[in-house]
């Protein structure tokens, strides 16, 4: 069993290979993108589960083209889609007359409307007059050859940027746009582009807030309200700064956090007040009314009539006109909603830019130490594990605790990977387990197979779980020996049968060793009906000669118990117990002493015992013989009773000379309290007797011996003692020790 200590050794080891090894799949698998699929899908549980205001969502209103306003504006109107633009028009005129602080229209105006030229000049002298319209634009990949130049009729936007190169591999340049046309756009207003990139699933969860048109930088839809001077920080024709810094992006003063691709990770946020959506689609982020509401509210004003909607619910805030009818194919899968406005996640971008309120993805380096910390620790605990169920709670707390992590960062503004630190936790458990099995297997099995026959299934799974507590081979160890003696067992067993003995040993022995593991005790070995038996060894237990002590007195409680049925008559079997009757009145004498001897596991290369060595061993044994003397049926040495101190109470008994030692050893019998108490009376006398025995007053110990030897059989023997002392010359007196020499072995 050499190398098994030697895998005890290894075992924190081969935790941190598995912990390590654990990890580094689980890097690979973040690093590679592998679970970028599963990890979006726990992401967007996450937008589900936590999304709530924030500070600015209230500043934020959508004006939607829902398929109740195209059913409304057909039924009441007989205008189908697509509307006239003067319908935006007096969108616009309503909202300005309401203060709104900006207007977007996520609707591209490319060609001249089908209503004609008019029409289109309403659109554009309506914006014109608000000041701070701004036009939706969509940029695209292809267009003429050589640098795009920036179409004469639109206003390039009042955008500074500094420390971007546009070549940038993060940023985008486009060659070709669908730009508003010119009989719809002024010169004051700003023009944003509308087209957005979403993730490899289709969801959109990212921004890019600007865009290069040829050497023009062009705003989002999400960032141009707070260009187009709608923003109360920023309000004024200077325009508006963006700095890039170290891989993010100061918007005026505000800090936005930049992704590897130069985009924002999107704060996906919950209206204040609750929505109805319309045509199959979902309600909107944000507060939201119905665009046929808003053009007859500016039709009523421009002729005089009160606007169906009221005013103030417009007033200071961002308004953003977009398409939520599914026939007019602007629905975005968003975390929230698989088919939400494309509006929404531009009203998102400006909902987070003007709270300062941002979500930003964990640092690489961060990710990596939070799976390594929880990969390592994982696979320690399973591998110090005592017990599968322990190890099953524990793998199962450190996976549950990485969603709790993804949620604690969520609430702090962080994407923390939760797939890829899950498979790494669930490998170091899986791992350590099977290394558990594979390495330790072996060796616990030879645990339970050296001491199944010696120790409580309690003390084995101790070993099994820690085996570096078993010292193996020979080692000096302080131990409380306990040996025990049927009285007249050669009488009991020349009485009975083979089966009927056999029978009558395994039912005592059970009841015996049952109490004594109980107690932590080993049983080193049966000699017929003896058992001899030790305590702290191969464990060590605290105060074990108490335990030893205790086990001896239970025994015999036990014993006082089982005694009647004993005494049925030969064949008869208890139903209650199994006892066999033997019609015998069995008695047992124990013998319990301390001392350090020898301890571990003795016997050839094949076949071996584990057992204790040494005089101490002989001693108890003695210990256990020398109770006939007295007519006892525990005693305990004095080293053994100074350990006991003052758990049980003892009377001495007195001092026996032992073969082999020079000195004569002091020898008590513990009892129980109750039995201490009933006989305090001949105790005190026993003991006055003793004091009398050891003065050599020979005639007033007989005495005072005699006057309990009817209840006392101890005080009877010692009577005895004292006659044979007296019996002897004066001369042969002289040499007095006060010693009681062992009659018997």
């Amino acid at each position: 069993m050499a190398s098994g200590t030697g895998r005890l050794s290894a075992r924190p080891a081969r935790a941190l290979i598995i912990g390590l090894a654990s990890a580094l799949a689980g890097t690979i698998l973040l690093v590679t993108g592998a679970v970028d699929g599963p990890e979006r899908t726990t992401w967007d549980w996450r937008v589900r589960t936590l999304a709530s205001p924030t500070s600015a969502t209230d500043d934020i209103v959508l004006v939607l083209v829902d398929q109740e306003s195209l059913q409304l504006m057909s039924s009441e109107n007989a205008i189908d889609w697509p509307w006239p633009r003067s319908f935006y028009g007096l969108m616009l005129e309503f909202l300005s007359h309401s203060g709104a602080a900006s207007v977007t229209l996520d609707v591209i105006l490319e060609d001249g409307g089908r209503f004609g030229v008019d029409d289109d000049q309403d659109l554009l002298a309506a914006a014109e007059e608000y000041g701070s319209a701004i036009y939706g634009a969509e940029l695209l990949r292809r267009g003429a050859a050589g640098e795009p130049p920036w179409p004469a009729h639109i206003s390039r936007p009042p955008i500074a940027v500094e420390g971007l190169d546009p070549e940038a591999s993060t940023q985008r340049r486009f060659a070709g746009a669908s730009f508003p046309h010119p009989d719809v756009v002024p010169p004051n207003a700003t023009v944003a582009f509308v087209n957005q990139e979403n993730d490899d699933d289709g969801v959109f969860r990212r921004y890019r807030l600007l865009s290069y048109y040829g050497d023009q930088a062009v705003p989002s839809l999400g960032l141009a309200p707070l260009v187009a001077g709608g923003s109360a920080t920023e309000a004024g024709a200077a325009p508006l700064p963006l700095r890039y810094e170290r891989g993010d992006v100061f918007v005026g003063s505000t800090r936005v956090p930049l992704d590897r691709e130069g985009k924002v990770l999107l704060r996906y946020t919950t209206p204040p007040v609750a929505g109805e959506g319309a045509d199959g689609a979902s309600p909107p982020h944000h507060e939201w009314f119905p665009a046929f509401d808003v053009v007859i509210s500016g039709f009523n004003l421009m002729t005089g009539s009160e606007p169906t909607l009221d005013s103030a619910a417009f007033a200071g805030r961002h308004v953003m006109v977009g398409l939520s009818a599914s026939g007019l194919l602007d629905l975005r899968p968003t975390p929230l909603d698989p088919r939400a406005p494309g509006v929404s996640v531009h009203a998102t971008m400006l909902d987070n830019l003007l709270a300062g309120e941002f979500m930003r993805e964990a640092p690489p380096a961060a990710s990596v130490a939070l799976l390594l910390l929880l990969a390592v620790a994982v696979a320690f605990a399973a591998t110090y594990a005592r017990a599968s169920w322990v190890e099953l709670v524990l793998l199962a707390g450190a996976v549950a605790l990485v969603p709790l992590l993804g949620i604690a960062g969520y609430r702090l503004g962080y994407w923390i990977p939760i797939v890829a630190p899950v498979v790494a936790v669930a490998a170091a458990g899986a791992a350590a387990n099977v290394a558990n099995y594979a390495t330790e297997g072996a060796e616990k099995r030879f645990i339970r197979g050296a001491f199944s026959q010696y120790l409580s299934p309690a003390v084995i799974a101790e070993l099994e779980a820690d085996p570096g507590k078993l010292a193996l081979g020979g080692e000096k160890r302080e131990l409380s020996m306990f040996f025990s003696d049927i009285q007249g067992f050669t009488t009991l067993s020349e009485g009975l049968a083979p089966e009927q003995l056999s029978g009558f040993l395994n039912h005592y022995l059970t009841e015996l060793v049952t109490i004594i593991q109980d107690e932590g005790g080993t049983i080193d070995k049966f000699e017929g009906d003896a058992i001899i038996a030790f305590w702290n060894a191969p464990l060590e237990i605290e105060h074990h000669p108490v335990h030893a002590v205790r086990a001896a007195l239970d025994c015999q409680r036990r014993l006082k118990e089982l005694r009647p049925l004993y005494l049925r008559p030969v064949g008869s079997v208890d139903p209650q117990t199994d006892a066999p009757g033997v019609n015998r009145e069995i008695a047992t004498r124990i013998g319990i002493h301390t001392a350090e001897v020898s301890v571990g596991n003795f016997g050839s290369r094949t076949r071996f015992d584990y057992t204790a060595l040494g005089d101490g061993m002989n001693l108890a044994s003695r210990l256990e013989g020398a109770n006939k003397t007295f007519g006892t049926f525990v005693m305990v040495s004095q080293w053994t009773r100074m350990r006991v101190a003052d758990a049980f109470p003892h009377r001495e008994l007195g001092r026996i000379g032992v073969v082999g030692r020079v000195e004569p050893v002091t020898v008590y019998e513990p009892m129980l309290p109750e039995d201490a108490e009933r006989r305090s009376t001949e105790l005190a006398t026993y003991d006055a007797g003793l004091r009398m025995w050891y003065n050599n007053r020979l005639e007033e110990a007989r005495d005072l011996f005699l006057s309990i030897a009817e209840k006392d059989t101890a005080a009877s023997k010692m009577a005895a003692q004292c006659d044979l002392w007296l019996a002897r010359d004066t001369g042969e007196r002289i040499t007095w020790t006060g010693v009681v020499t062992l009659s018997e072995k």
